[in-house]
């Protein structure tokens, strides 16, 4: 089990549990800088939020100690800061950090720790949607409904009879994502739905950019989420 080390509020840690839990990643609540710092050496978690504001230690000192050890500087780390006591006296120093303000959106510190962690997520792992995809055939321009997407590949609903191998490019605009991706794909499966002469297609990515498969990637995370809150 992958453990993440929260050091502040406990209250937003036990809803940080009930999100996570599901994803195997053990929440452990400390409130005490001193307490913190004992703890990060015994556990090594994978993650760390730490709270500015604690009960005997600033949390400035806790993340002093942090990156002074080798053996912890490289840990992801977000800071939560409220703007109401001041600035952060000590701005992250690693790669992997960065600071969020009070009060605390648990949907962005999910979605921001799932990207620190790499939440795992099957290669196959199929999100369903109901969401309408053009597409290009040859010169014939076509649309059909998408019923599920994964990292590799999209399920169609179609009233266009397209073969096993078929080639086309795909315009997917994800919900909640603002800007058209343009993918190219091959027809791996076909099946007959029975209803109206319809189609579904099973088609495989088989030009997909780096920064579309991030994008394809956020968008499953999230959805993941949301299925487990």
């Amino acid at each position: 089990m992958t453990t993440l080390l929260f050091i502040d509020d406990p209250n937003l840690s036990l809803e940080l549990q009930r999100r996570l839990g599901k994803r195997d990643i053990k929440v452990v609540n400390v409130s005490s800088g001193s307490l913190a710092m004992e703890m990060i050496r015994k556990l090594n978690p994978s993650m760390i939020i730490l709270g500015y504001e604690l009960q005997d230690l600033p949390g400035s000192e806790v993340h002093r100690h942090i990156k002074k050890d080798p053996e912890t500087n490289g840990i992801p780390l977000i800071i939560l800061h409220d703007p109401k006591q001041g600035q952060v006296d000590a701005l992250p120093q690693g790669p992997h950090d960065e600071v969020m303000s009070k009060p605390v959106d648990i949907d962005d510190l999910v979605k921001r720790i799932a990207g620190h962690m790499s939440i795992a997520l099957r290669r196959n792992n199929r999100t369903s949607m109901k969401m309408q995809v053009q597409y290009n055939h040859g010169t014939e321009n076509l649309t059909g409904i998408a019923r599920n997407i994964s990292e590799s590949g999209i399920f169609l609903e179609t009233d266009t009879d397209l073969q096993k191998g078929s080639e086309l490019t795909l315009s997917v605009t994800l919900p909640g994502q603002s800007s058209q991706m343009e993918i190219a794909g091959r027809v791996t499966h076909r099946i007959e739905l029975n209803r109206d002469l319809r189609f579904g297609l099973g088609i495989q990515f088989t030009g997909l950019e780096p920064g579309s498969r991030d994008r394809i990637l956020d968008f499953l995370v999230q959805k993941s989420f949301q299925i487990i809150a």
